[in-house]
């Protein structure tokens, strides 16, 4: 990896909304499902922010950079929970695809997140926190990303 993707990366990762939020969201589904100290395996770790926290809620981590469920589910791993996440910014990211079609643009960012006031990220967050709640409550039907835990 270039070494200036990575710094990228890293400083993306301890301030962007949607890494924060993912990273609450995952401690939040690892203290409910499987309290600490535990073994934590992650696929697509990124800058290793998110094995970095889990680390500190006293489990030992593994992390790898690409996760098949299929595959894994034939490794003999069943998955106990999923949902979607990251429903509330599904329409902007669709126009956001939309307009680039249209006016024929390719991504040349290395990350694919848009750059954002620390205001909007703030409003991010927050719609991020509010739909962590749902989650648990009802699960979510579509969104951007899914989240699950797997088992042996």
């Amino acid at each position: 990896m270039d070494p200036g993707h990575l710094t990228e990366l890293i400083e993306s990762e301890e301030y962007y909304w949607w890494h924060l939020a993912k990273r609450e969201l995952v401690t939040e589904i690892l203290m409910n499902v499987f309290p600490a100290p535990g073994l934590t395996i992650e696929g697509g770790t990124g800058s290793a922010r998110n094995l970095l926290k889990f680390s500190q809620r006293g489990d030992e981590v593994i992390g790898f950079d690409l996760i098949d469920v299929k595959n894994r589910r034939s490794q003999g791993q069943k998955v106990k929970w999923v949902t979607y996440w990251n429903s509330f910014s599904l329409p902007a990211a669709i126009a956001n695809k939309g307009r680039n079609n249209f006016l024929n643009r390719a991504d040349t960012s290395p990350l694919s997140f848009a750059r954002v006031s620390r205001f909007t990220n703030a409003c991010l967050k927050s719609c991020a926190q509010i739909e962590r709640k749902l989650i648990h409550l009802t699960g979510v039907p579509f969104g951007l990303s899914r989240v699950g835990v797997l088992v042996k």
